[in-house]
């Protein structure tokens, strides 16, 4: 009887402890195996691998040809042909005269030159600084400095400073003036242009690189006479 109750109580016992032990046991491998798994997380994140860099570097090879191929190029240009119906002082009328305008930018400065082949050529070089605007192509204000160089003969010139405001009102319309002071000439003659203002106004429709605008010249030939004026058609190309 006391061998059958000494069986009895030890299989209690063991019960018992199994059921108080266990738990806590689970719970103690449970915080081993997070511990372990949480540090080799840790590990992975901050473990460099030769393979992993290499997509790293081809990754930022194409975001660089991106923003390479999205970037505006800093430097601009552009070629004008112009057709000119010129009113000369007195009434005449000539026809089919043509004009050239072109210009290199890089940034916010540029080279432009002008030149005019009607009966009363020129040629004008001159160096524009952008104060306001991002591009040539987009609304901005410029301020220009230069020289006319009138009938191609260097011993008449004049020198001139001015603006240019291009405005847009839309995505492809917009206005531009030019106004210019030429200053007497440096040496006087016959051929030599008087000095005063001129002036161009117009508007303009862009077709994404093509320009084709209209606009009216204004400016002064010969002291005493009342101003030559002109309607100009043109195409400007921008590159």
């Amino acid at each position: 009887m006391w061998m059958r109750w000494r069986k009895q109580f030890g299989v209690w016992v063991l019960i018992f402890g199994l059921t108080t032990l266990l738990p806590h046991q689970t719970q103690a491998a449970d915080r081993v195996y997070g511990f372990v798994i949480e540090k080799q997380e840790q590990k992975a994140k901050n473990r460099w691998s030769l393979s992993e860099w290499l997509e790293v570097r081809d990754r930022m090879k194409w975001m660089d040809l991106w923003l390479a191929m999205n970037t505006p190029s800093p430097f601009e240009f552009f070629v004008a042909p112009i057709y000119r119906w010129v009113t000369l002082p007195g009434g005449a009328v000539e026809q089919a005269n043509w004009a050239f305008h072109g210009g290199a930018y890089a940034s916010v400065t540029g080279l432009e030159i002008e030149r005019d082949f009607s009966s009363t050529p020129d040629l004008s070089a001159l160096l524009a600084l952008r104060v306001f605007g991002y591009h040539i192509q987009g609304t901005h204000l410029s301020v220009q400095g230069g020289v006319r160089i009138p009938n191609d003969r260097m011993t008449h010139r004049n020198l001139f400073a001015g603006g240019e405001l291009v405005v847009y009102f839309g995505r492809f319309f917009g206005l531009e003036g030019v106004g210019r002071y030429h200053f007497p000439a440096a040496s006087g003659g016959e051929d030599a242009r008087a000095s005063g203002w001129r002036w161009d106004y117009g508007a303009f429709i862009d077709f994404k690189w093509v320009r084709v605008f209209v606009n009216e010249r204004e400016e002064p030939l010969a002291e005493g006479e009342s101003p030559a004026r002109s309607l100009n058609f043109g195409m400007k190309l921008f590159f």
